[in-house]
């Protein structure tokens, strides 16, 4: 839950627009949402300002798909990083639950602590992939 959403949820209580019941089911997933496959940090905006990240290394594309249309419930902003080379592939499919305004490809792959080569080869991956989903999106 981002911070503004979860001042709402307050300001809604404290004016009586909801039931104790109800801003309890509004924080149910704090601070974590268990899928199973992943535990989503549904309280890391509240604490640091930003949302979750979603690390895409590991994770199948439907994986990455549910956790994007998870945190796009609750979130405005939903970010992945440490996309393999399907980079293209996942993004086309986040992007059918999240609009592409709200999607950001996040270049802060651990790149710093690689060898110059492999981050570098890491980025043209994730720029290229981004590229193609751009120019297919302008039509």
């Amino acid at each position: 839950m981002d911070r503004q959403r979860m001042e709402a949820l307050l300001r809604d209580l404290k004016a009586g627009k909801l039931t104790v019941a109800q801003a309890m089911q509004g924080l149910r997933d704090l601070p974590y949402q268990d899928l199973g496959f992943a535990k989503i940090d549904s309280h890391r905006d509240l604490r640091r300002g930003h949302p979750e990240v979603i690390l895409c290394d590991g994770k199948t594309p439907a994986q990455v798909v549910e956790i994007a249309r998870r945190m796009s419930a609750s979130h405005d902003l939903v970010l992945a990083t440490r996309a393999p080379k399907a980079t293209y592939e996942r993004i086309r499919k986040a992007l059918e639950v999240v609009p592409a305004e709200r999607l950001y490809i996040n270049p802060d792959c651990g790149c710093l602590h690689l060898p110059r080569d492999v981050a570098y080869a890491k980025l043209c991956a994730m720029v290229e992939g981004t590229r193609i989903v751009r120019k297919q999106l302008a039509g």
